[in-house]
């Protein structure tokens, strides 16, 4: 359960709680449900009736209704469990990136199982020298951005996917030219998405490098300036690969234009 749930069971249960204690007490309003006064035993019932109401339909909403896709704010996304959570809400929606959506979660738990792993070995290994540590802990939070940051673009594309619309092109009369751009625009966007997806494979698999890189540069100093340099590479491949998924965006927000004309 998510921190932000948490505290909204929290706040609903007690402001259901506050209300019900000032009803009640004997100090407040003392309404009671055997009160002699019918307005405070009618007060008294529905308010009772009410709080039942609200926490087990409350506490039901919070608990077991996904959030819709389009009720995440990507920018406030923190955790992977939170990029993990938002994919999930587009499998009802998105049949056509079913596997690219499974692939994308997998890749998530395994940039987290890596970074943390890395971590570990730069606290244990570096802990002597700060500025070291320091440093290569921002190459692991640069190519963890690197990653989210195609996932954030994965399903940017995906909300304005429209799933029905897409099914039923085959079905629709339209003139040809206008039924070409439109499978053109479809085509485009799925092509999208799986480039993404494999742009963060290959930054999983320059991260694996990395890791080789880091273990091998704590373990011979010899090799010290060729160990950096073969680092230094590795973080500009993964740039490099955010800079292609750039341009793949840009071709494709152009194609969404003529679309809309």
């Amino acid at each position: 359960m998510k921190k932000k749930q948490l505290v909204q069971l929290a706040i609903l249960n007690c402001i259901i709680i506050v209300v019900n204690v000032a009803a009640f007490s004997e100090g407040l309003l003392h309404w009671s449900l055997s009160s002699t006064n019918a307005a405070e035993r009618a007060g008294a019932i529905t308010l009772v009736f009410a709080s039942a109401v609200t926490f087990l339909y409350g506490n039901y909403r919070l608990l077991t209704v996904k959030k819709s896709v389009r009720d995440y704010n990507m920018d406030e996304f923190r955790t992977p469990e939170e990029y993990v959570e938002a994919l999930e809400g587009y499998k009802s929606s998105d049949a056509t990136f079913i596997v690219e959506i499974n692939a994308t979660i997998e890749q998530i738990e395994r940039m987290d199982r890596k970074s943390k792993a890395l971590n570990d070995f730069l606290v244990k290994n570096y802990r002597e020298d700060v500025d070291d540590m320091y440093a290569l802990k921002r190459l692991v939070e640069d190519a963890r951005d690197l990653l989210y940051e195609n996932v954030k673009r994965m399903m940017n594309r995906m909300l304005v996917f429209d799933q029905e619309e897409y099914v039923r092109l085959e079905k629709v009369a339209l003139d040809n030219d206008t039924r070409k751009a439109k499978w053109a625009w479809f085509s485009q966007c799925i092509c999208y998405v799986k480039q993404i997806v494999e742009n963060n494979e290959k930054i999983l698999l320059e991260f694996d490098n990395l890791l080789l890189e880091v273990s091998n540069h704590s373990a011979d100093d010899e090799g010290e300036s060729a160990g950096l340099k073969r680092m230094q590479d590795t973080i500009v491949a993964m740039k490099k690969l955010r800079n292609e998924s750039r341009d793949e965006e840009d071709a494709m927000n152009e194609l969404a234009k003529k679309y809309q004309e």
